[in-house]
């Protein structure tokens, strides 16, 4: 299935990431003017930097690199891990990558800069190990470069969780249940940039604002 979708700043090409077969999943190159598609390598959940590198999860690595598909440095690898979820969101330079990882000690939330380096933190999100039906997703980040909070959704509580973005220390939770229609009991998936809200519900229906999108949906970006 597909998993992630982005968009270079030129908006002319898109990268498509298909997880997990192969295991570490497929790297698409779309052409938005004409349709060609080509392989540009194995990963899974694409994200351009404001630098406009390419950032892809591997199994439990987090790289970057090119649109033709090569690496030019790995930020994270856990070999033993597996990347659930990840996203480039504001911060100095070319951003931040932020990734939800699983492995033998559980499931933890895991920052870095896009550009590279030494400096990056993690907090444990679960001791939960279970990767095949994951409880977590990244679900946006609230504030400015600076006041910065990142957003994770636990889906098994229903629960909107806030970590401080620079010390990913937890800074507050509470639930996730958004919108004004009435049959929507929490969300499946949702990314919120401060009062910009957009969620899958569980029935497949995405709202942008309290306003659905026609169609069936299972992840929003």
């Amino acid at each position: 299935f597909i998993d992630g979708v982005t968009l270079t700043a030129d908006q002319t090409t898109a990268v498509v990431g298909v997880c997990c077969e192969p295991s570490a999943g497929a790297l698409n190159r779309v052409s938005l003017a004409t349709g060609e598609l080509t392989f540009i390598g194995y990963g899974h959940l694409p994200a351009m930097s404001s630098g406009g590198n390419l950032v892809s999860a591997a199994i439990g690595s987090v790289n970057v690199g090119a649109l033709d598909g090569t690496i030019a440095t790995t930020l994270f690898d856990d070999p033993d891990g597996w990347i659930l979820d990840m996203a480039v969101v504001p911060g100095d330079g070319s951003g931040k990558v932020v990734a939800i990882v699983v492995d033998a000690n559980g499931t933890r939330l895991w920052a870095g800069a896009a550009a590279g380096g030494d400096i990056n933190s993690e907090v444990m999100l679960s001791t939960s190990t279970e990767n095949s039906e994951p409880n977590f997703s990244l679900a946006g980040y609230a504030g400015q470069p600076g006041d910065l909070a990142y957003l994770v959704l636990d889906e098994s509580t229903n629960t909107l969780m806030r970590f401080d973005a620079e010390a990913l220390a937890p800074v507050g939770s509470d639930p996730s249940t958004v919108g004004s229609d009435p049959s929507t009991v929490g969300a499946v998936s949702m990314w919120v940039v401060n009062d910009d809200v957009r969620y899958v519900d569980g029935q497949r229906r995405l709202f942008v604002n309290d306003v659905q999108v026609p169609g069936e949906y299972l992840w929003v970006r």
